[in-house]
């Protein structure tokens, strides 16, 4: 009786275990029927070389059986890997397990802290500002469903990628169905930390993507991202810049893997909402952003244009990021010049000569003609009269 009695109470106080998670197919990872380049994976090393995904492996409905994932390029200059129930690691060798310790950057990789981050981390946003995550993804659906011109909403659907997803709070709204455009194609929810990629396979459950797509977890580098060159039509960074290592290089990044004409949805913190924290030393090791002009400078210098840049502060310290990637050519005709202006460069050289010429002759013309009045006058000599002869005057 005391045995039985005992595993009783250590089961009634032990902690529960979460679900176990639900393995993905090799269709909800985006697996092509036979192996080929992915549209958006390519090595961190070289964008230029794409990835090919291939699962090894039994799948069968009702099997929790884990399938091998390995994400390679062509030369095998760069092999990734990982599986269906945790996530493909495609963060390079060299910077998978840095020495020394950046806390922006590997406080998030303790599991203690991935725990907590939705118990109670992730709700002490909101005295910054911060809306929470159902408005937040509100407001990024509606940023990403405008057109470039004048605010006007768009059909639009495509990739997007969730960057810095943390436990993967903002990955689990954007996979709720919704009528609101724009659909997304597929979902790449990323991250450097394991432990809150191991987080959010746990918290993502059974959750399906808007039109079907399931969610896809990869633990990247946002200095050296695995996407091709304008491959992205969408980047959310919720929560994000703040702690990225180095932003200049990061936002650099995102530029370049997005499409022409890609947005970019990001929120972070204002400098002063650190000052105010329990342990504000601590948090001085953040990124600190003085003012929205500073992040806006920053988007700039990524490679976006200030124009296509809005930046605007929500209650207290909560920064939201707008910027839009400017398309490839301008749609603004040219005039065509007149055809008198676009004489050859040899003609109008030859003109411009002749011109020289005569301008420097002119002075010397003029020189002879000044010297030719300053000579005396020369006497013209009589002309000889013809003398009669004699013999004829007396005649």
């Amino acid at each position: 009786m005391l045995l039985p009695s005992l595993l009783a109470l250590a089961l009634l106080l032990a902690p529960s275990a979460p679900l176990a998670p639900p393995l993905l197919s090799p269709k909800a990872l985006f697996l092509p029927p036979t192996p080929a380049p992915d549209a958006l994976l390519a090595s961190p090393d070289d964008p230029s070389l794409p990835l090919t995904l291939s699962a090894v492996g039994t799948s069968f409905v009702g099997s929790r059986s884990p399938l091998t994932i390995t994400a390679s390029c062509s030369d095998s200059s760069f092999t990734g890997s990982g599986t269906t129930a945790t996530f493909v690691d495609l963060v390079p060798p060299a910077a998978s397990s840095p020495r020394d310790f950046v806390p922006m950057r590997d406080t998030f990789r303790s599991p203690l802290v991935s725990f907590l981050y939705e118990r109670g981390w992730r709700e002490s946003f909101a005295a910054a500002g911060f809306p929470g995550p159902a408005e937040e993804v509100r407001l990024a659906r509606a940023f990403f469903a405008t057109g470039a011109k004048e605010g006007a909403l768009v059909a639009a659907e495509g990739a997007l990628v969730d960057m810095s997803c943390g436990s993967g709070v903002l990955t689990r709204e954007f996979c709720e169905p919704s009528e609101a455009s724009p659909r997304f194609t597929r979902i790449l929810a990323c991250d450097f930390s394991p432990a809150m990629l191991r987080e959010t396979r746990d918290r993502l459950g059974r959750a399906g993507g808007a039109g079907g797509a399931a969610p896809e977890l990869y633990r990247v580098d946002v200095a050296r991202l695995p996407f091709r060159e304008g491959s992205v039509d969408f980047c959310n960074a919720g929560a994000a810049l703040h702690a990225w290592p180095d932003v200049e290089r990061g936002l650099g990044e995102v530029h370049r893997t997005l499409r022409p004409g890609g947005k970019l949805f990001a929120t972070t913190f204002l400098a002063r909402y650190f000052s105010r924290m329990i342990g504000s030393k601590r948090m001085s090791q953040y990124q600190q952003f003085e003012s929205k002009e500073l992040l806006r400078g920053l988007c700039v210098g990524a490679g976006f244009r200030e124009e296509d840049v809005d930046v605007q502060v929500l209650g207290k310290a909560c920064v939201v990021i707008r910027a839009t990637k400017a398309m490839a050519v301008e749609e603004e005709a040219v005039e065509e010049e007149p055809a008198e202006e676009v004489k050859p460069v040899a003609e109008k050289l030859e003109v411009v000569v002749q011109e020289k010429v005569e301008e420097e002759k002119q002075p010397a013309v003029e020189e002879v003609v000044a010297e030719e009045k300053l000579k005396p006058a020369k006497k013209k000599k009589a002309p000889k009269k013809e003398k009669k002869s004699e013999a004829g005057e007396e005649q």
